[in-house]
């Protein structure tokens, strides 16, 4: 079902391919839009009808790139045992794979450049480019149309219940791996449309339908 239903897939970052250290792990637990009590208060401001003028910042300059650059090499930020493979797998199988993070802008280029994410992105967006931050769903909506793609064929990859809100902001499915930031029954609470405990287990659905595609095929 994930993998024959989707062709566009949308990453989180921190705690969904990368470890988190403990900064931003205090950070998110800190910030009044992640908790589902001030999203379900405010939907009406995640209605977002349109893209077009949204303008996406460039990063910020070389010394501020190296610096983080410099960061990313010396910090703890690792992928998440399953992350790269999962990568690896949906572009073998032609899908389009996108990143798009609340993270800063010049740490999510350093941090994806340093653990190699590029070569599998299709795309990486952070939501302080375009000063849209989750649940606000506006960089989702901003991948699919750059890709001209369907909601139903579209599925924003993340691990907190915000995630799966901004998911349905957007439109699109949701699929959350629960090892992340939030705990797992916050997360059932919300009700995403996959729900898997850790990337390795995602990884695991995703290898059992590119081997029953296999042995169709013989």
């Amino acid at each position: 079902m994930l993998l024959d239903d989707n062709e566009l897939f949308i990453f989180d970052w921190d705690g969904t391919l990368a470890t988190s250290g403990a900064l931003i792990r205090v950070s998110k637990m800190l910030k009044a839009r992640y908790k589902l009590g001030y999203i379900l208060k405010h939907k009406e401001r995640y209605r977002v009808r349109s893209v077009n003028d949204l303008v996406i910042k460039e990063e910020t300059g070389k010394l501020v790139s190296t610096i983080y650059a410099l960061y990313a090499k010396l910090s703890m930020v690792r992928l998440k045992p399953g992350s790269e493979e999962i990568l690896k797998l949906l572009k073998e199988n032609k899908k389009k794979v996108c990143i798009f993070s609340d993270s800063n802008t010049t740490r999510l280029m350093a941090e994806t450049r340093s653990t190699n994410v590029v070569k599998y992105a299709d795309f990486i967006l952070s939501a302080d480019s375009i000063n849209r931050y989750k649940p606000d769903p506006s960089g989702i909506l901003l991948i699919m149309d750059k890709y001209r793609m369907k909601k139903d064929k579209a599925v924003y990859v993340g691990d907190m219940a915000s995630d799966v809100y901004a998911s349905r902001f957007a439109g699109v499915k949701a699929c959350i791996v629960a090892d992340g930031l939030d705990p797992i029954q916050l997360i059932k609470d919300a009700k995403p449309d996959y729900l898997f405990s850790s990337t390795e287990k995602m990884l695991d659905n995703l290898r059992r339908k590119k081997a029953k595609k296999a042995s169709r095929r013989r």
